[in-house]
């Protein structure tokens, strides 16, 4: 039997609106992933310790050499430039001064090279409002490598949400190991519930070496102590 062209028709498009609707839903998914997975250092260069009045840049490069971020406000197109005294592998550059809700393009150079943020966070980073005064939540960590202290690392500290994404902090250890995180300023933009934060380490090339979540209960009786094996 022969449907008649009008059923024909209406099967086809229903085929359609299937298959779109699931490959919707794949792509849905993986950007999903891709907003939760690429945790940091596979974004290679993105913003950190952002708030009211700071902005932060972390990035790796291949050649040893100094780095400088350039913050430009898009309505007033003031500048505020940063550079690194020392050469480096693993950079973090923060940059103070700036404005509470204001939209800053993001330029960054190192050895030479320009430094392309990921599209993920489209065309410019917005500071959070000024927020009501929030005490010091100050956690003390150290990094070691088989009991061996871990210098000059990127310590990136945020929030274990499985369907936001938010700036992490980031900070560098010192040459035995330790460092101070302001955990405080990862409530600038109001965040969802949460119960754990997302701990990612690199050594001092940028590499990463660890990924580990902890319990916020956790962190505030014993702070941040990786021994990475």
């Amino acid at each position: 039997m022969t449907l008649p062209e009008s059923s024909f028709w209406r099967i086809f498009v229903v085929v359609g609106l299937v298959v779109g609707l699931a490959v919707g839903v794949m792509l849905v998914r993986q950007r999903q992933l891709t907003q939760t997975s690429a945790k940091y250092t596979e974004l290679e260069a993105l913003p950190v310790n952002v708030t009211d009045t700071s902005i932060g840049i972390w990035w790796r490069s291949d050649n040893l050499s100094p780095g400088c971020v350039d913050l430009v406000d898009i309505d007033t197109r003031q500048t505020f430039s940063q550079c690194e005294e020392t050469a480096a592998l693993n950079h973090l550059v923060n940059v103070s001064g700036l404005t509470p809700s204001a939209k800053y393009e993001v330029q960054i150079s190192s050895g030479g090279n320009t430094v392309l943020l990921s599209p993920f966070f489209g065309a410019y980073i917005q500071t959070s409002a000024r927020p009501d005064f929030l005490a010091p939540q100050l956690v003390i960590g150290k990094v070691t490598v088989s009991d061996s202290s871990l210098s000059n690392a990127t310590v990136f500290v945020g929030l274990d949400l499985s369907d936001h994404f938010r700036f992490p902090l980031a900070v560098k250890t010192a040459a035995d190991g330790t460092f101070t995180a302001d955990l405080a300023k990862l409530a600038y933009f109001s965040p969802p519930p949460y119960s754990a934060y997302f701990v990612e380490v690199t050594d001092s090339t940028g590499l990463k070496l660890t990924e580990v979540s902890l319990g916020v209960a956790e962190v505030d009786i014993n702070g941040i102590n990786l021994n990475i094996k």
